[in-house]
């Protein structure tokens, strides 16, 4: 402002920024939810895939799907941001009647799953099947897995016969709508100990190699499935077994029913 010669000039002074209330707001909005996201990692890390809480969780399917109670891992490590699981050194005792020898009914040098982080937080929170209803592109890898199937000395059962018996017309919901994987067994084994006659060793599937693809919506497709056998007391020579082929476990929905097997 002029007057005459003189020149007036008003100066206003923004207040700082703090001091404005939508700023406050959203500044301590902003800090809330990032506490809230450190809370929610660290629980998720340190609570839910803690390794102990792993193993017992594993421990618990394994019981439920094998029917053995006693399951010894070595080693559980889960990678949220990875999608990795990897377990090693997993020993599963057999059933009290057959358990009478120190080797376990099935061990496994390693187990190793990757899936997307988003599956793996769904299945660490066990989300809705709503909102956690495909499980696609799942690479599951097992090492050197070797079973022993034992014989009774009393009535000649065999140790896995509560297991056939389960699965061999089983029925049951796999809990989400699409599922797709890739599962490859390297070197693996399964050994016959027949203690019902005496003095008749043992025979084995030796070396298996298995590649398991399982397309969206598609049968099961087996890449390879080889293996060969071998025998104690030795036999003359040993043989082999290879094949390939399709097999359709599942329907569109998911549902498994093993009395349904069609290749």
């Amino acid at each position: 402002i002029s007057v005459g010669n003189t020149r007036l000039q008003l100066k206003i002074k923004a207040p700082p920024l703090w001091h404005r209330r939508w700023f406050r707001r959203l500044a301590y909005t902003g800090i809330g939810a990032a506490v809230l996201l450190l809370i929610s990692y660290l629980f998720l890390i340190f609570v839910l895939l803690e390794p102990g809480r792993l193993k017992a969780k594993i421990s618990s399917a394994i019981a439920a799907a094998l029917l053995r109670d006693e399951t010894d891992i070595d080693f559980a490590c889960a990678n949220l941001f990875q999608g990795t699981l990897e377990l090693k050194a997993i020993k599963i005792k057999d059933r009290a009647s057959f358990s009478n020898t120190s080797v376990p009914f099935l061990k496994i040098a390693s187990l190793t799953v990757q899936m997307s982080p988003w599956q793996m937080l769904g299945c660490c929170i066990s989300w809705p099947r709503e909102w956690f209803s495909n499980l696609t592109d799942l690479q599951v890898v097992i090492t050197e897995p070797e079973m022993v199937i034992s014989r009774s000395k009393t009535d000649g059962g065999f140790s896995i016969e509560d297991i056939v018996a389960k699965y061999c017309r089983y029925k049951a919901d796999l809990g989400v709508n699409k599922l797709s994987f890739q599962l490859e067994i390297k070197d693996g084994a399964v050994r016959l100990r027949d203690d019902f006659v005496s003095n008749i060793g043992e025979t084995s599937l030796e070396k298996i190699n298995i590649l398991l693809q399982q397309p969206l919506d598609e049968p099961l497709t087996i890449e390879r499935c080889e293996m060969r056998t071998n025998a104690i007391p030795a036999t003359t020579s040993s043989g082999q077994i290879s094949l390939r082929g399709h097999i359709r476990l599942m329907n569109d929905a998911c549902f498994l029913d093993t009395s349904k097997l069609s290749s």
